[in-house]
């Protein structure tokens, strides 16, 4: 005896699906179930929870059914016909059957599947029952193995609250029981313009923030939550077989729409291996539950040594499809990666750039023998086949990414030949509404992107992947997690609660290097010294915590802003050593005259690696004596080249920008201590006779400070707790590495 509920397609399945088994359709019915059942089982054991026929079944289910409007109360139900089918692409079997629904408003024929169907997706039919019965093995609906469809939660143009307490306009709720995965916990939520709070609770919500600043919590479950985007993006991909037949050349190269998103593919002839690429429908390896088509792939050729060919693929939204230039999660294979003596051994370098021309990261992840290193595979020594897992390799790019490059070479003389499967990605929108979201991914594995805005991402327990995307953001991360920053000044925060995950724990980092103005900053909170950091350059490294996590980082700018230890201030009393001044204390700066102190801190750290100090020779900078600052503190710089290229007759250098290598140097120590020096509003001061910056308390900032010391700060700036740039613009603009190198170069 058991009571549970279900939702249902408005679709009677004996007209697209056939009795025959071996037989295989298409799914063309609705794309969700609209309809909905509570059933009321009074049957024991296995017959209380499945649904199969009346008559030879027994089926004595009764329940209440809605559809559009029209109900049906305690009406006998039961399964006419049953199916179990399998799903093509993935190989998964489930049970589908034909709900008949026996009276009141509500009647008639409909389809109860076990999974949410796919529309375009085929389905081959393994059984089939005309008058299931449970007992005897026959196809029937199990509630047990039911996996619902997420409810879609509509917000409004304004300001929303969308909790479990909230209804949308059709009568959707967050954690109602009609929503999706086996818990039916499953919402989509649409919170739509405004500065909206969303909490989908239990289940694998999937939310979309829309335009304005929202504040974004996933819950439990393993949650998707995006901080701008209004709508899904869609599922795309290139297909080989698009362009023809079998053995149809594609070297004059072609551009495939492929649903909003333009792929234009080229190919590259990079030596004399006479190099050929065609369609091809031989058989390709793709693992189980992978997306990419079987009988559908592009095949390089060539023949002699060293560089064979590069195949270029560039994405571009097509014309009013309102999709952006880049697209991201792109999955595809590379097959018949192999070697035979005195032939050819392949190896194939996958690079992908981003619409800035940067570097995006690769993932090549080898199913056979092959060896990875970087973004460059080389086969093991075997000779395999296009449909052979040894053989192959599966390529992934989160992205965003503009353009992909797959570079074939033979590291023999012979003959050589390479396939690459169908090409998978998610379309991005073009032009994302900007907001400045707070979003947090609760228990469970989650994905949260921040997007446009300075966004602040708090992935909670689980292994999440961040992504801030544009703008200055906040990452706070713990064990198991990874977080790329993306455009902006980004700060990323080791949760001291969360990131001692146990040996084999990591956390993996990039900064990324897109739209920088000072770089980003990494804050272990006190875990670790810089002496245990093992950096392998100045922006990349590694450290293990005391439990044995690994955190590796890239692209990350180890900023500490301030002077040291000595350093002479001027005030309208004349110079005065930085360690002897104190809030109130009047100091001369350049915009405008004495201006009190708000604020006076220090950090002594070990003087090493990318955080050593930078050491100013007497006369180097204007200085009249040795000065020594952090490698981010900005020294200000002042010529008529600054006002031809930067339209300013003053601009600020970062302190690493300017090492010559005699008069300017970074010198490690064993420690150094920095002062930060804090006005009401971001100034330009005199130390040691040179002109340089006060502190600046953005996120970046306010990142290199220690717990209690931001905390002082947050007691003075009260709007700096929720909003890093709430202080406001540099007195300067902050060159760049590029800029700072074209303007010292003149």
């Amino acid at each position: 005896m058991a009571t549970y509920r279900f939702k249902f397609y408005d679709l009677n399945p004996a007209t697209i699906m056939s009795s025959n088994v071996g037989s295989t359709f298409t799914w063309t019915g609705p794309t969700d179930p609209v309809g909905r059942a509570t059933v009321f089982d009074p049957e024991s054991g296995i017959e209380g929870i499945t649904l199969d026929d009346d008559s030879s079944g027994g089926e004595s289910a009764t329940a209440d059914v809605t559809l559009n409007g029209a109900s049906s109360i305690g009406v006998t139900v039961d399964a006419e016909q049953a199916w179990t089918v399998t799903n093509t692409a993935t190989g998964e079997s489930f049970d589908i059957i034909q709900f008949q629904v026996e009276g009141g408003g509500a009647s008639g024929y409909y389809t109860v599947s076990e999974m949410p169907l796919e529309a375009g997706v085929t389905y081959t039919v393994t059984a089939y029952d005309s008058n299931p019965n449970v007992l005897f093995g026959d196809p029937a609906f199990s509630h047990d193995d039911y996996v619902g469809v997420n409810n879609v939660v509509d917000g409004t143009a304004g300001n929303d609250v969308i909790d479990n307490s909230y209804t949308d306009a059709d009568g959707d709720q967050i954690d109602d029981g009609w929503g999706g995965g086996a818990d039916q916990m499953g919402n989509t939520v649409l919170a739509g313009a405004g500065d909206d709070t969303v909490q989908s609770g239990a289940g694998d919500d999937i939310i979309y923030g829309g335009s304005g600043s929202d504040t974004l919590d996933g819950g439990t479950g393993d949650d998707v939550i995006y901080g701008d985007s209004d709508v899904p993006p869609p599922r795309l991909d290139l297909n080989w077989s698009d362009e023809g037949s079998n053995g149809t050349s594609l070297a004059a190269g072609f551009t495939q729409n492929t649903g909003g998103v333009d792929v234009a593919v080229s190919f590259i002839n990079d030596g004399n291996n006479a190099p050929t690429y065609a369609v091809s429908n031989s058989a390709q390896y793709v693992a189980p539950g992978e997306e990419m088509a079987t009988n559908s792939g592009l095949r390089l050729y060539g023949t002699g040594d060293g560089e064979t060919s590069t195949t270029v693929l560039n994405f571009s939204g097509s014309a009013g499809s309102g999709y952006a230039d880049e697209v991201k999660n792109v999955t595809f294979r590379l097959n018949d990666i192999d070697a035979y003596a005195g032939n050819h051994t392949d190896t194939i370098i996958v690079t992908a750039m981003d619409a800035n021309g940067d570097r995006v990261n690769v993932t090549l992840t080898p199913s056979g023998n092959d060896t990875v290193l970087g973004n460059t595979i080389t086969a093991g020594n075997s000779l395999d086949n296009p449909n052979q897992a040894n053989g192959s390799a599966l390529v992934e790019i989160a992205g965003p990414v503009s353009e992909i490059r797959i570079h074939y070479l033979n590291g023999q003389n012979g003959t050589h030949a390479l396939w690459v499967t169908d090409v998978h990605f998610d379309a991005m929108p073009a032009a994302e509404a900007a907001g400045n979201d707070t979003i947090t991914g609760g228990a469970g594995d989650d994905e949260l992107y921040g997007e446009v805005g300075d966004d602040i991402l708090t992935g909670g327990t689980g292994s999440d992947t961040l992504d801030g995307g544009a703008g200055n953001d906040t990452l706070n991360l713990g064990a198991g997690d990874s977080a790329v920053g993306g455009d902006g000044d980004d700060t990323f925060i080791l949760d001291p609660t969360l990131a001692l995950g146990g040996p084999g724990s990591t956390i993996t980092i990039d900064g990324n290097e897109g739209g920088e103005t000072a770089g980003d900053t990494l804050d272990f909170q006190g875990l670790v010294s810089l002496d245990d950091i093992t950096f392998t350059d100045p922006e990349n490294g590694s450290v293990t915590l005391s439990d044995g996590t690994l955190v590796t980082f890239n692209n990350i700018e180890n900023i500490v802003i301030c002077f040291g230890h000595g350093t002479a201030i001027e005030t309208p009393y004349g110079p005065r050593p930085v360690q002897d001044l104190a809030p109130g204390d009047l100091v001369l700066t350049r915009d405008h005259g004495p201006q009190p102190l708000r604020w006076v801190g220090r950090k002594t750290v070990a003087g090493r690696g990318s955080v050593a100090p930078i050491r100013f020779a007497p006369g180097a900078f204007g200085n009249r004596e040795e000065l020594i600052v952090s490698p981010q503190h900005r020294m200000v710089h002042g010529s008529s080249l600054s006002t031809l290229y930067f339209a300013d007759p003053e601009v600020m250098i970062p302190a690493k920008y300017l090492v010559n290598g005699t008069t300017i140097t970074q010198d490690e120590v064993a420690s150094v201590t920095y002062y930060h020096l804090l006005f009401d509003q971001h100034e330009v001061i005199r130390s040691a006779g040179a002109w340089s910056e006060s502190f600046h308390p953005g996120a970046q900032g306010l990142g290199a400070l220690s717990d209690a010391a931001r905390a002082e700060l947050f007691h003075l700036f009260p709007e700096l707790a929720t909003n890093p740039n709430a202080y406001g613009d540099t007195a300067r603009m902050v060159l760049k590495r590029h800029e700072s190198a074209l303007l010292l170069a003149g």
